[in-house]
């Protein structure tokens, strides 16, 4: 794949080393709310009716609409130098590009009840999110094929750039029932966490202007970019995905805290205060994790301003095996971006989200669950958008005592519309949101996965 300038973000366009989301598709009424703490805490209240106990899950998610990825390739788990026309082919649709991808991995887990109202959790969580882009589809086109943009014609960049964010959680979580008439049971609950600082790096321009001069020189560069990473973060830009679970235990950022709200509803058509009863719906609503966390910046950290002119070839492509600090700090040797101010520490927001779960028991064990993910983060601060990818999923399902299986259909952000499969078998359950799509499909946008191990024991009723 050949490399273009880091202002224009190609070489992270097309990163493949990117990953996962949250349990697409996955349903609240057979796994124990201990599953659900972090993404909607009013489930904690859920153990007042018994102990549950998480021992590990672990979420992925990757995708963009800017390129599609030959299945071969996807599966072959991205091997080999990709090339264009075969590996991966550009989307030529006008909508702006993005990349989006994150990794969550719920460690030990637990959720007790304290009395008939009030039932407390703890858990573990490690995450990392990644997201690029904001790239118009002018621009985009420029990116690795110089030839489709007309010699001086201007190609404009605005709010555009990538993120990378990993860090780690120790929360408590507090679920209440605030009404219970068997008919109706309304919850709420938060999570209080102390939230840990792994690595993060965010390259983000607010407005750049270039200029193609001939096939392999550009005429004319200016605007503004913005530089800030914590100083393990090579390992996080690599190509080698094992690196990244390294880094996960070097440390580079603050401590800080940070909160989620949310609420609960479940109607029982056939309330009744001796046996437990179905519901005929549910609904949860919560806003989750708003706080950031504090950085000290490494060297290279700044604001710059891209002003150059009649820049060949050799100057602004990035090179077979050279990093992308090795190569931005090469482009600032060459006076290809020029510092404007230091930058000593940086903060990055957690990934704000408003969330909305709506769960229909249509008749004798078949549901339909509809989720909504609503991204609620942007740029802010010179740090491009940290946030989640926002998407609607529908997932109708068949479910027993003991296991489950569902269809979930997800309409990821931008363009993207995958079909996966979930089961659940006991405390276990592996699902995909896009398993099915992938398997019919002959190209790739989108793939993702999860697993995981959880159990309730639960309390007689009256006891």
């Amino acid at each position: 794949m050949r490399r273009t300038p880091v202002f224009l973000f190609a070489a992270l366009l097309l990163a493949s080393d990117v990953h996962a989301q949250q349990f697409i598709g996955s349903n609240n009424s057979n796994i124990p709310g201990v599953r659900q703490m972090p993404y909607h805490p009013a489930f904690t209240a859920a153990a007042v009716d018994g102990t549950e106990l998480h021992l590990f899950s672990a979420s992925g998610l990757a995708g963009t609409n800017a390129y599609r990825f030959s299945k071969g390739f996807v599966t072959g788990g991205f091997s080999g130098r990709a090339v264009g026309g075969k590996e991966y082919f550009k989307d030529l649709r006008t909508a702006d590009k993005h990349l989006w991808g994150n990794m969550d991995v719920l460690g030990p887990a637990t959720s007790f009840r304290v009395n008939e109202e009030v039932a407390v959790g703890f858990y573990t969580r490690i995450r990392e999110v990644v997201r690029a882009g904001n790239i118009g589809n002018e621009a985009f086109q420029f990116i690795g094929d110089n030839a489709r943009i007309a010699t001086g014609k201007e190609v404009s960049f605005k709010n555009a750039g990538f993120t990378t964010h990993t860090f780690s959680e120790i929360g408590f979580s507090y679920g209440r029932v605030l009404r219970n008439d068997y008919y109706g049971i309304l919850r709420g609950g938060f999570n209080l966490k102390y939230v840990m600082g792994m690595a993060a790096g965010s390259i983000f321009t607010e407005e750049a202007l270039l200029m193609k001069h001939t096939k392999d020189s550009i005429n004319r560069l200016e605007g503004d970019l913005h530089v800030s990473y914590s100083g393990n973060i090579r390992k996080f830009t690599d190509e080698q995905f094992g690196n990244d679970i390294s880094g996960w235990f070097n440390r580079n950022g603050r401590a800080g805290l940070g909160v989620d709200f949310g609420i609960q509803y479940e109607y029982h058509p056939d309330g009744d205060p001796n046996r437990e009863t179905p519901y005929l719906y549910s609904l949860a609503v919560s806003i989750t994790d708003i706080g950031a966390v504090r950085y000290p910046a490494d060297t290279g950290s700044a604001q710059y301003i891209m002003q150059a002119e009649n820049i060949a070839a050799w100057q602004y492509i990035n090179q077979p095996h050279e990093s992308y600090l090795d190569y931005f700090h090469r482009l600032s040797t060459d006076s290809v971006v020029t510092r404007k101010s230091e930058t000593e520490a940086f903060s990055v927001g957690l990934p704000t989200a408003l969330r909305v779960n709506f769960d229909w028991n249509m008749k004798e064990g078949f549901y339909l669950q509809t989720n909504i993910l609503l991204s609620l983060k942007g740029s802010n601060g010179g740090i491009y958008n940290p946030g989640y990818v926002s998407m609607l999923n529908i997932t109708p399902r068949y479910q027993h005592q003991y296991f489950s299986v569902a269809l979930p259909f997800t309409y990821i952000g931008y363009q993207t519309l995958t079909l996966g499969a979930v089961v659940h078998i006991g405390p276990f359950y592996v699902g995909s949101s896009s398993l099915l799509s992938t398997v019919a499909g002959k190209q790739v946008r989108t793939v993702d996965g999860y697993a995981g191990v959880c159990y309730k024991i639960k309390r007689k009723r009256g006891l």
